[in-house]
């Protein structure tokens, strides 16, 4: 009896070793053929085309200008795209020109050309195309642009100061548009002008001694300035066959039509005649004023005819 319970606790003793070095060598494998998995995610996103707009210069400024002066469409204007992807029609458009007080003039005033100096078409109040495209921007080449190029007429009578218009600029392409404003800038000079209605007073046939009355006229006007003009006048005297002369003093001249012969005599220098021509403007375009002349014949002139130049200045 004691021999078997021996072999028995000898076998349960191997059948343990054999058990445990059985579960070592699972554990063993298990910690070997662990492994890292993976799963894959898709991303997606649909690039749309489309296009971008910047103006530069955002401030474009024109050169001083006088009323009915022109800038002839030489003021780069530069649209362009960064960024974007895609072919765009330059579109432009713009407002009308606003200045000191009420003072404003109208925005077909301005107008763009295809190149500098070219043939220009007015700006308008809506869109309208430049027939120019601005190239697709792409990886290599971002930025891409397109110029016209602005021109300006001051119309007649603009009053003084400076004066500025919106011009906006727009990008169309296939996804929608883009568009940015820029402001232009004039500053309008003040001047006069001077056209006289006459260029010949004739008083006829004189003896000495005679006298024409101070009626004969001349009209000063001036049309398309912006400014009153102060009315100068100065003379020579008269020159007649051979040396023979009259003195510049014995033409006269006056504000207002006379009589008689009476009034301020002709000097050979420069000086007020106390006669202004009013500031033209927008809706009166056009101001005038007169001087009247007579003559007087010194006893003993010559026979002959005799010439006289007359200078009138309108000074603002």
């Amino acid at each position: 009896m004691t021999r078997v319970k021996r072999k028995n606790a000898i076998g349960l003793i191997a059948a343990f070793i054999a058990l445990s070095a059985g579960a070592l060598l699972s554990l063993l494998s298990l910690t070997v053929n662990a492994g890292t998995l993976s799963s894959n995610v898709v991303a997606n996103v649909v690039v749309s085309n489309t296009c971008f707009t910047e103006g530069t210069p955002a401030l474009p400024s024109f050169a001083a200008l006088v009323p009915t002066a022109t800038d002839a469409n030489t003021l780069e204007l530069t649209d362009t795209d960064n960024g974007g992807n895609a072919q765009a029609t330059f579109e432009i458009d713009g407002s009308a020109w606003t200045g000191p007080g009420s003072n404003t003039f109208g925005v077909g005033n301005t107008e763009w050309a295809t190149s500098s100096g070219g043939a220009g078409t007015a700006l308008t109040l809506s869109y309208v195309s430049t027939g120019l495209t601005v190239p697709a921007p792409n990886t290599v080449v971002t930025s891409t642009t397109s110029n016209v190029f602005l021109g300006l007429y001051v119309p007649g009578g603009t009053a003084a100061g400076n004066y500025v218009q919106t011009i906006s600029i727009e990008n169309s392409c296939g996804t929608g548009t883009t568009s940015t404003s820029v402001t232009a800038n004039v500053v309008v000079q003040g001047v006069c002008y001077i056209t006289l209605s006459t260029g010949t007073l004739n008083f006829g046939t004189l003896t000495p001694t005679a006298t024409y009355n101070t009626n004969s006229v001349v009209t000063d006007t001036d049309s398309g300035g912006n400014a009153a003009a102060a009315v100068d006048i100065e003379g020579t005297n008269w020159q007649g066959p051979g040396s023979n002369t009259i003195p510049v003093g014995n033409t006269l001249y006056d504000s207002s039509s006379q009589s008689s012969y009476t009034g301020t005599a002709l000097t050979s220098s420069l000086i007020g005649s106390g006669v202004t021509v009013p500031a033209p403007n927008a809706v009166v375009t056009s101001q005038s004023a007169s001087l009247y002349f007579g003559l007087g014949v010194p006893g003993g002139t010559s026979g002959g005819t005799y010439t006289q130049n007359i200078l009138i200045e309108n000074s603002c």
